[in-house]
């Protein structure tokens, strides 16, 4: 059935492996003739953020190709697959240097410029989250677990605020 071919592709893909992260990436950049069905399924397994270091070699390729992927397929499935495999889950400094290095250095169609826009600006608010909740645990840990609030600048000028509350522990 559809739904069975479905779940079969994004569970190959999901296995936490090399080969397996491989296989659905070029199915993904490649086969252009996958249902939109089966080209998102392919796709789920690539975003699993217990397994984003099996994504990180897959980083600097995903600027290599998208260019061509926005070339070649309808503005859906390109959408779909520009969105879909930004690398995200790589929530460091250099994902964003490589988006920008990426935005300045070619002439875009609008619509993949925002896709790319949103991702690097999804990587930066989770990188001042992160900062943030990492010194803010640091400090409730430090004072019991009580009860504490931080609100968090990040380079950008984003802010965030953090509610910490005490943990009963058993």
């Amino acid at each position: 059935t559809a739904t069975g071919r479905r779940s079969a592709t994004s569970l190959r893909s999901s296995i936490p492996t090399e080969q397996a992260k491989e296989q659905a990436w070029t199915a993904a950049i490649t086969d252009q003739s996958l249902p939109n069905a089966l080209l998102e399924a392919t796709m789920s397994g690539l975003g699993i953020p217990e397994q984003r270091e099996l994504y990180r070699g897959f980083r600097g390729r995903y600027f290599e190709a998208i260019g061509e992927v926005w070339d070649t397929r309808s503005t859906e499935m390109a959408g779909m697959v520009a969105t879909a495999l930004y690398p995200g889950l790589l929530i460091e400094p250099e994902t964003v240097s490589v988006t920008n290095e990426f935005l300045a250095a070619h002439d875009l169609p609008p619509g993949l410029s925002r896709i790319l826009t949103e991702g690097r600006d999804g990587v930066q608010r989770r990188q001042v989250i992160g900062v943030g909740l990492h010194h803010a645990l640091g400090q409730a840990r430090r004072s019991g677990g009580v009860y504490d609030r931080r609100e968090v600048l990040g380079p950008d000028g984003a802010r965030a605020t953090l509610d910490f509350h005490r943990v009963a522990r058993q």
